[in-house]
């Protein structure tokens, strides 16, 4: 009756810059004709940087320039680690930034799939990279609804 958490299917794509898997290529609709989405999550830290610009701001230009996704979201976070790194985020006295930032991008399969060949090349050597489907997706855009609050769920 109270979740304490909720558990996603999730494709693991690189870790600290190591391909791992390609996320998966679903058809554009399921089998009832619903159109299918699907997340990538690119988790950085501020600090690293691509060709002298941290990770998460040369993803969202080269993704802009590039037009392989529709769109893409950054999100600082406080705190946090990952596998064997030390747990890091801002501390009172320290040079520079050091937060975890996530990158997002919800599009089609199509476009995931051309917006993963950018984030392959910038997560060279840093990163955790996945992938997953998005259950339900609806957009409104000027008072126009896109797509379905309803379930359009794919079978990895």
């Amino acid at each position: 009756r109270q979740p304490l958490m909720t558990v996603e299917g999730i494709r693991v794509c690189k870790r600290d810059g190591k391909l791992v898997d390609q996320p998966h290529q679903p058809p554009d609709t399921n089998e009832h004709g619903a159109p299918l989405w699907q997340k990538l999550m690119v988790y950085t830290s501020e600090a690293t940087r691509h060709d002298g610009v941290p990770i998460h701001r040369a993803l969202v230009r080269r993704l802009w320039e590039s037009r392989a996704a529709s769109g893409a979201t950054v999100l600082r976070g406080i705190w946090g680690f990952h596998g064997d790194h030390e747990p890091h985020g801002d501390k009172l006295i320290q040079f520079g930034r050091r937060v975890p930032v996530t990158s997002i991008v919800v599009d089609t399969p199509e476009r995931i799939a051309r917006s993963f060949d950018v984030v392959d090349e910038v997560t060279g050597t840093h990163g955790l990279v996945t992938c997953e489907m998005v259950p339900a997706l609806m957009m409104l855009d000027g008072g126009r609804a896109q797509g379905s609050a309803g379930p359009a769920d794919h079978g990895y």
